[in-house]
C-alpha cells in the first residue's frame, strides 16, 4: 500500500537526503517530493548523570563504546572481530534485540562487555566515560547514536555508509564497515590523532541539529499543505 499512499500523500517527509533517495526508489516517487526534517541529539543533555554507573558495570573510563541493536545491519560482529586483532581498550556494547528482526546476541567475553539495554542515565555515563565511540553500521537512514556521542564531547569513529557522511560531514574518523582491516587501520590512526580537534568538530556538527529547528521545519510543511488545500477549496 505504501507506493499508493506515497502517490496520494499531501506531503512526504524523512530525516535525510539519503533516506529520501532510498524511499524514492522504493515508492516510485520523485525524491524532490520529500521534505527533510532531521533528527537531533540534544535530548542527551537532559538525561541525568548516574555517578556510579561505570562501577556497577565493572568499568573504568577509557573504553571504546558502541551503541546499537543486535540486528545484522549494525555490524557489531565485525567490530568485535576487528577489536580482537588490536590492543585497543576494552569494547563496551550497549543495545538489545529488536522484536521480529533476526540478530546475534552478544555476551561478555575477554575485553568485550555486552551490557544489553541500559537506562538513559546509565547511557549518558557510558558515553562520557568512553575514550571514543565506534559506529560500524552498514545502513542508517540518519544515525542518532554517533551524534549523541558528539553532543557529549566524545570523538567518533564511524562507518562510511548510508546517511552517515551526509549527517556527520568531516567530524568523525571514517572507515569501511565491510573491511575489518579498515576498522583496524582507523583505530591505529585514531590513537595518533588530535582528539581535542575531533571533539571540537563533533560539537560543531551536533550543533547543526536541534529539535526546535526540526519542529519548525515540520510546521512549515504543514502550513504549505494547509495553504494548498485552502487554494483548492
Amino acid at each position: 500500500m505504501r507506493p499508493v499512499l506515497a502517490q496520494r500523500a499531501a506531503a512526504l517527509l524523512t530525516v535525510s537526503k539519503f533516506s529520501a533517495n532510498a524511499l524514492s526508489r522504493r515508492l516510485g516517487v520523485s525524491a524532490d517530493r520529500f521534505s527533510i526534517v532531521p533528527n537531533s541529539a540534544e535530548h542527551v543533555m537532559s538525561w541525568p548523570r548516574c555517578a556510579n554507573a561505570l562501577s556497577r558495570y565493572g568499568l573504568k573510563k577509557g573504553y571504546l563504546l558502541a551503541v546499537g541493536t543486535q540486528s545484522a545491519n549494525k555490524n557489531i560482529a565485525a567490530l568485535i572481530a576487528a577489536h580482537a586483532q588490536t590492543d585497543a581498550p576494552d569494547l563496551v556494547l550497549v543495545g538489545g534485540g529488536v522484536p521480529g528482526v533476526q540478530g546475534t546476541e552478544f555476551e561478555n567475553s575477554g575485553r568485550v562487555h555486552a551490557l544489553g539495554r541500559v537506562p538513559d542515565a546509565d547511557l549518558r555515563a557510558l558515553y562520557e566515560g568512553a575514550s571514543a565511540f565506534v559506529f560500524p553500521s552498514l545502513y542508517e537512514g540518519f544515525g542518532i547514536p554517533p551524534l549523541e556521542a558528539m553532543q557529549l564531547g566524545v570523538p567518533v569513529l564511524c562507518a562510511r555508509s548510508g546517511a552517515m557522511p551526509e549527517v556527520l560531514g568531516t567530524a568523525p574518523m571514517w572507515f569501511n564497515p565491510r573491511e575489518i582491516g579498515s576498522m583496524i587501520d582507523a583505530r591505529t590512526v585514531f590513537a595518533q590523532a588530535d582528539h581535542g580537534a575531533m571533539v571540537a568538530a563533533g560539537l560543531r556538527c551536533a550543533a547543526n541539529y536541534t529539535w526546535r529547528n526540526s519542529a519548525l521545519g515540520l510546521v512549515d510543511v504543514v502550513l504549505c499543505v494547509d495553504h494548498r488545500i485552502a487554494q483548492a477549496a
